[in-house]
């Protein structure tokens, strides 16, 4: 049933529609191999339509935070409530430990938590199984005090502490590379789609280089 989610929301990742339907059937990864299972489940049956992040400057100019680390959970995400008893969109939180601050002030916890949509009938502990402990570059939002109308209330999970910040990553601002792959993956688009003043990043580590390049 196609979603849509709030504009404060939609405004900030370019984010403009989710569909969900139907079981995920990807098969187990590797727990010391590829990431791509985790994005392709992760992104089972959404539909997302975003405004590229059109440069390396752009993602400087743009993020509270772009860091580089290791992936090391999955856990439960933010509930969402509405007053019409509507779902609400539905997430996971990514549990991130920061090796490199690319860009913005480093935070005080070692472990960040980074909220990202998935579809309702993937699981946090399934999403946490096929995690390799994937390395990580994201560029990143601060959005600690979303609430996308007044009368919708944002839960935090208890794993997330109240002063922690959380934060959102844009679209193509969120990329993992396991220990197998070649090549960086992100859920819901791909390094050729990145615009030509990135240069044509594919791992991790390139995409990483591009942002120091532009802040310094």
């Amino acid at each position: 049933m196609p979603r849509t989610l709030a504009g404060a929301l939609a405004a900030l990742l370019a984010l403009t529609g989710v569909v969900s339907c139907g079981e995920p059937t990807t098969p187990d990864a590797d727990p010391a191999g590829s990431v791509r299972a985790l994005v392709n489940e992760a992104g089972r049956h959404w539909h997302v339509e975003f405004t590229p992040l059109a440069s390396p400057a752009d993602a400087v100019r743009r993020a509270d935070l772009i860091v580089t680390g290791t992936l090391v959970d999955v856990t439960e995400g933010i509930t969402v409530e509405r007053p019409d008893g509507a779902d609400g969109d539905v997430w996971a939180t990514f549990e991130v430990r920061v090796e490199r601050v690319l860009s913005g002030e480093a935070p005080a916890q070692a472990v960040i938590h980074v909220a990202v949509g998935k579809d309702v009938a993937v699981t946090a502990d399934r999403l946490a199984a096929l995690n390799p402990q994937a390395k990580a570059v994201m560029v990143l939002a601060d959005r600690s005090g979303w609430e996308p109308d007044a009368d919708v209330r944002v839960t935090r999970p208890a794993g997330i502490p109240a002063t922690a910040p959380l934060f959102m990553a844009y679209t193509d601002g969120m990329w993992l590379q396991g220990p197998k792959d070649d090549r960086m993956y992100a859920i819901q688009t791909e390094p050729a789609d990145l615009p030509p003043p990135w240069s044509a990043p594919t791992t991790v580590e390139q995409f990483a280089e591009r942002i120091t390049a532009a802040g310094s």
